[in-house]
């Protein structure tokens, strides 16, 4: 038998895939490795294993007793070794950082204080600072195209005018001309 400090984890990830699909092509499918790779595999893991682990027959391959009783096994500790290469989950209840955020004005009042309740819930411990800036939440017209970015939500932004004639805008609304003009934001 291998010394298990000299066995290599991608021997065992092929082993799993074989007890579970039975068939050497399909279990190269699934471990994303050609057919030969997969087949030139199977002669370390009898190897190692001192058994012959799978018989062919006419629909694939069998695995023996001994192959058939590591299994369950296998795929148990390739679940655990799984389970420590995946990052630790975000308890934002535990998180104790500082998120430094920048906004316009009307994000702020419509992003931001909504979210400043919901993360005080959720994450008591977490400061809010506003420099340096690590997140900003602007318009698309503002975003470089360096900025790695996400879409939020759609806004339209609105013109209200006077009923006075003449305080009203003539022909079509543009930002330029209408920023110049009396006006509330």
């Amino acid at each position: 038998m291998a010394d298990v400090k000299t066995l290599d984890l991608s021997l065992l990830r092929a082993l799993d895939a074989l007890l579970e699909t039975r068939s050497v092509t399909r279990a190269a499918h699934q471990l994303g490795l050609t057919q030969p790779a997969v087949s030139g595999m199977l002669p370390r893991l009898r190897e190692a294993f001192q058994d012959p682990l799978f018989v062919r027959t006419q629909r694939g391959i069998l695995p023996t007793p001994r192959a058939e009783a590591m299994a369950q096994p296998f795929k148990a500790a390739l679940r655990e070794i799984g389970g420590l290469l995946q990052p630790e989950a975000f308890d934002p209840a535990k998180a104790d950082l500082t998120v430094s955020i920048a906004v316009t004005d009307y994000a702020q009042r419509v992003v931001i204080l909504p979210f400043l309740t919901r993360l005080r819930r959720q994450a008591p411990a977490v400061r809010v600072s506003v420099q340096p800036v690590d997140m900003a939440l602007i318009t698309p017209e503002m975003a470089p195209d360096t900025l790695r970015a996400r879409k939020l939500f759609d806004e339209r932004y609105v013109c209200d005018e006077s009923r006075s004639p003449r305080r009203a805008f003539a022909g079509p609304r543009h930002l330029p001309s209408t920023g110049s003009r009396d006006h509330v934001a």
